[in-house]
């Protein structure tokens, strides 16, 4: 749920009070950073973004700025590497090759695409090189959130199994998998794939 014209007065109360137990910076004023951060922080709930302030001035003297609370809900580029790494290996130990899968984010993909593919990265991991393939891979990943979105990506790994049956014209409907849910990503027709 995100943030509406109803959370406003909340919100306003809320900054003005964070104002008095932080220092703004030089030229600001608390009124209007409050209602621009308003405007930019609405994609989000507001309990959320109330715990995220709340913990950048446990941490920090100064007035929260949008990068501070949006570091702080979201986390940083290398945070977020490491979440979709652990989510890869929970997905190789999940579905291994049996399944055709999405990740929910296409920065993974421009990962796994950049490290080889989806078959190549799930048998080239092993422990003696998993720590290798995870700073690989957060590389990949950090650059793949500036740059891939789902128009440069494969949306999808297709299982092998999946491109048999496609090879021979035994598919009629491709079966994709959302790694998190495990649940059935709607309206993945074989005209769709890429």
């Amino acid at each position: 749920m995100v943030m509406t014209a109803q959370d406003y007065t909340e919100f306003s109360t809320f900054m003005e009070l964070i104002s008095k137990v932080t220092a703004m910076p030089n030229g600001k004023n608390a009124k209007e950073v409050t209602h621009a951060l308003f405007t930019f922080l609405s994609e989000y709930p507001f309990d959320v973004v109330k715990c995220a302030v709340i913990k950048h001035c446990k941490e920090n003297k100064f007035f929260p700025m949008l990068a501070d609370i949006v570091r702080q809900i979201e986390g940083t580029t290398e945070e977020r590497a490491a979440m979709a790494w652990a989510l890869l290996l929970k997905a190789r130990k999940k579905y291994e090759l049996r399944k055709t899968i999405r990740f929910p984010n296409p920065a993974i993909h421009f990962a796994i695409e950049q490290m080889g593919g989806w078959k190549h990265v799930y048998y080239g991991i092993d422990d003696e090189n998993e720590d290798f393939k995870a700073k690989t891979f957060e590389t990949y990943y950090c650059v793949g959130e500036k740059v891939a979105n789902w128009d440069n990506v494969c949306s999808y790994f297709i299982s092998d199994f999946d491109k048999y049956l496609m090879q021979h014209n035994d598919l009629k409907k491709l079966e994709v998998y959302d790694v998190e849910t495990g649940l059935l990503v709607p309206e993945c027709d074989l005209p769709a794939l890429k």
